[in-house]
């Protein structure tokens, strides 16, 4: 018995140290697996990030070990043609701690861990415009900024400058360009920065541009004549614009208001000291006669101003009066009497048709009598009267006519029943005393159809 209970002690002896032993060993294992956990939180395992080893790494370390490794990746750049090449040092490349923080939680401790970095790099918007602007095409003094295209004048015409493209850079663009293709690392990034070049707005193929152009050349070519009463005439054309116009290399400044403006204020100061007037006679063209003053229409000057600037715009060349308040006694004629002393000849028309054609009689030239030249309208419509006066000899005369129609002072057109032919050359030794004597038939007709807003014009052809 003794020997056995000796026995039972030894084995609880050594079940009791075993027992400590055990309890020893998981409390050893507790601690380490608790230490490993704790280590897990804050080291990469065996871990790889883009290919770079980051075992037993923390975040700060793997940061700075993988930013040492991918500093020589190379970038090429595409700037208006060209080719550059920068590395990711040049550039600031930097790891996002907020990347590794996210794989460092979803790494596999107890296995192998290949990432790569998707999303997990930026540039420096310092950096970039560093390297950017040691570029030797892109320094401040080599710099070409780009120029619209403009209008300029040359001298003789309008021409359009070609835009100058140049080679100046936007700086943010050009970062945002980068920094949205430099997310990760890739060893064949080539990056287009031509879009963040500054460019032109205006180009020479510019339809605006070009229209403009083509309305100032046209303003050129256009010829406008204005023509007073007198027939004199003022032209407005390329010469006289031209000097109008200031200009140097790149600017120009038209002052065509101001021009025209005063093209008319002179046309305007011209008309009012008019003494004659053109008229357009039968068979003859145009002959010219004495105006009088109260007859003289006033030019409308800011009317006429604004008529010619606009067919100036609309390149519409113009021969023809300015804006009058009252259109001349010459314009728009369809009824009127005309009468040439030259040829001895009277016409009349009414509603643009002639209805008389007739030889006359004028003033007796031989004797010193004459008949007024000019535009006149009739004072007076006497049927059946006798006209008295004076010969030149101071003896009386009294003649008996039918038809008196008096124009001026003791002017005036009527039959003359006494004579038995007319025309020719009789006024010059056997005229009248200044009065148109007229065969009966074409007085009536006269007389029926005169009023007394219709022009008579008396000229010499």
């Amino acid at each position: 018995m003794a020997s056995k209970e000796v026995s039972y002690k030894k084995v609880r002896r050594k079940s009791n140290k075993l027992l400590i032993v055990g309890l020893i060993l998981i409390l050893v294992i507790g601690v380490v697996l608790v230490g490993v956990f704790e280590f897990s939180k804050e080291h990469f395992g065996r871990t790889t990030i883009q290919d770079v080893d980051c075992s037993w790494l923390s975040v700060e370390k793997a940061k700075e070990r993988i930013e040492d490794n991918i500093g020589e990746t190379e970038v090429t750049f595409t700037i208006g043609g060209k080719t550059y090449v920068a590395t990711y040092e040049e550039l600031g490349a930097e790891v996002s701690s907020e990347k590794l923080e996210t794989l460092l939680e979803s790494q596999n401790f107890f296995g192998r861990n290949d990432f790569t970095l998707e999303n997990g790099v930026s540039v420096s918007k310092e950096k970039v415009k560093d390297f950017l602007s040691s570029i030797s095409e892109l320094k401040e003094e080599s710099v070409v900024k780009p120029q619209n295209a403009y209008i300029k004048f040359d001298g003789n015409s309008f021409v359009i400058e070609k835009e100058v493209i140049g080679n100046q850079i936007n700086y943010d663009k050009a970062y945002n360009i980068i920094a949205e293709a430099i997310t990760g690392v890739d060893e064949n990034i080539n990056i287009d920065l031509t879009p963040a070049m500054e460019l032109p707005q205006i180009l020479s193929t510019d339809t605006e541009l070009i229209s403009n152009c083509n309305e100032l050349n046209n303003m050129l070519s256009t010829v406008i004549t204005i023509k007073l009463m007198d027939g004199s005439e003022y032209t407005l054309d390329k010469d006289v614009m031209r000097n109008w116009i200031t200009y140097d290399e790149t600017d120009f400044s038209f002052e065509l208001e101001k021009g025209v403006t005063k093209f008319v204020e002179e046309i305007s100061k011209d008309a009012k000291d008019v003494t004659t007037v053109q008229f357009k006679g039968t068979d003859v063209g145009y002959v010219t006669m004495p105006a009088f003053e109260e007859r003289i229409p006033k030019v409308m000057e800011d009317e006429t101003v604004e008529f010619i600037i606009d067919k100036l715009k609309n390149g519409e060349s113009y021969t023809g009066k300015p804006i009058y308040d009252e259109d001349p006694v010459t314009e728009n004629l369809t009824s009127y009497v005309e009468i040439d002393i030259t040829r001895q000849r009277v016409f009349m028309y009414v509603d643009g048709k002639c209805i008389v054609d007739t030889p006359t009689v004028t003033g007796n030239v031989g004797a010193g009598y004459y008949t007024p030249t000019g535009v006149f309208y009739l004072n007076n419509k006497v049927y059946d009267t006798v006209l008295r006066g004076t010969n030149s000899d101071g003896s009386k005369y009294a003649s008996p006519v039918l038809y008196w129609m008096p124009f001026y002072k003791g002017f005036g057109l009527h039959d003359a029943n006494w004579r038995d032919k007319f025309g020719g050359e009789i006024y010059k030794h056997n005229g009248s005393h200044g009065c148109v004597n007229l065969p009966t038939n074409a007085a009536k007709t006269i007389y029926d159809n005169i009023t007394y807003d219709m022009p008579i014009f008396i000229y010499k052809s």
